[in-house]
């Protein structure tokens, strides 16, 4: 009875192991990619971090909404300034 409770625990330690182990092969993988990330972003767009990453996409991001308001306040403005028989198509 008792070698069968050493046995259980020394099975759920070495599972335990193994899950650990596991664990850090996919950490390793993880940091790699966000190694790799990074210098992708700093090639293409010239930043350093994912914080500046995400300014940088917030501020594009606000720019093109202006952008696109504006666009559309143009084209509102085209449309009302066109003949009434042209609206209509």
């Amino acid at each position: 009875m008792v070698e069968n409770s050493v046995q259980s625990i020394v099975d759920k330690i070495t599972a335990l192991r193994n899950r650990i182990e596991k664990q850090k092969q996919v950490l390793a993988e993880l940091k790699g990619q966000h190694s790799q990330l990074l210098k992708v972003l700093e090639k293409e767009f010239g930043v350093k971090s994912l914080e500046e990453a995400q300014q940088l996409l917030d501020e594009m991001s606000s720019k093109i909404e202006k952008q696109t308001k504006e666009i559309e306040e143009r084209w509102q403005s085209l449309v009302q300034s066109l003949p009434d028989c042209l609206k209509e198509i």
